[in-house]
């Protein structure tokens, strides 16, 4: 995996723990957003991943 794969992951974890501390105190509207911010880093961490995954198939063939 890239440095980039890593902070994508560390990232969208991260906005899912500043969500729920931030849901607790009771700012909805910002724990909406972090969970948003969260997704965009797993798509974008998905999208990249599978990238990859299916450049080395078509190698392989």
């Amino acid at each position: 995996m890239k440095a980039l794969d890593y902070l994508l992951l560390l990232g969208a974890v991260a906005f899912l723990v500043a969500g729920y501390f931030v849901n607790s105190a009771g700012n909805i509207e910002l724990a909406s957003l972090m969970s948003l911010c969260a997704t965009i880093c797993g798509c974008i961490f998905g999208g990249r991943l599978g990238g990859r995954i299916h450049k080395k198939n078509q190698e392989n063939k």
